[in-house]
């Protein structure tokens, strides 16, 4: 089951919302089955997915909440507002209510939910498949590459202690390390080019090449260096 998690800040988790003062833009609707209900937050159950929002609202919308029971269908209606005090947008409950049976609008905005969460299952995998071949090709690449340090070290004792030895290397040892560690962080990085796996993600190739750092390459830069 797909658990969709919106809190009372926007933040990351509401994305398609813009901040913003007016009620009646950027409004989402969720139907779905009563899990809990407060007057701050509501779990909703839906078809493959469990769906939280946190929220603020008016009082008069927010005393149709204490009408409602586990169990009940119902169509809640959000915007984004700021409540008194606050410097951020959040959700904001603008309206709610059952859905009585043979509801129309219920089943409308109901298929309407299921039909964009099956889409965004199908673009997560197609994204998810896109991003496995191409880091498929980086570990081809990266196999040729004698600046790469292979992976190979499964017991983190090993890397553990190795760490605290890369950590007391000093003067030459210590620049004849970070040299391998950069020229193994280059090398993924240039891999990463050359496939476009950093497309589409905060910070690119820089991001992934940042955090190439393995163990093995901590353990190679200790072993060549530590000996000088």
């Amino acid at each position: 089951m797909l658990i969709r998690i919106f809190t009372g800040l926007i933040a990351l988790t509401l994305s398609n919302f813009a901040h913003t003062n007016d009620d009646s833009e950027n409004v989402r609707v969720h139907v779905g089955i009563v899990v809990e209900v407060s007057r701050s937050e509501i779990h909703l159950d839906q078809k493959d997915v469990s769906l939280f929002v946190g929220f603020f609202g008016d009082e008069d919308v927010l005393q149709q909440l204490d009408h409602l029971d586990v169990g009940d269908e119902v169509r809640a209606v959000f915007g984004t507002g700021k409540p008194a005090g606050e410097s951020r947008s959040i959700n904001k409950l603008l309206e709610i209510r059952r859905c009585t049976p043979n509801d129309q609008q219920c089943a409308d905005d109901r298929n309407a939910e299921e039909a964009q969460h099956a889409a965004d299952e199908v673009a997560h995998a197609a994204r998810a498949k896109k991003r496995d071949e191409c880091f498929d090709a980086m570990e081809e690449t990266l196999s040729s590459d004698p600046r790469f340090v292979p992976s190979t070290i499964s017991d983190e004792s090993q890397s553990d202690a190795f760490l605290d030895q890369m950590n007391a290397l000093a003067g030459e040892q210590r620049s004849c390390a970070h040299k391998i560690i950069r020229s193994h962080q280059a090398a993924v990085h240039d891999a990463c080019e050359r496939h476009h796996c950093g497309d589409g993600i905060g910070g690119g190739c820089d991001h992934i090449a940042g955090y190439a750092i393995s163990d093995d390459a901590i353990r190679k830069a200790v072993l060549t260096c530590g000996k000088n």
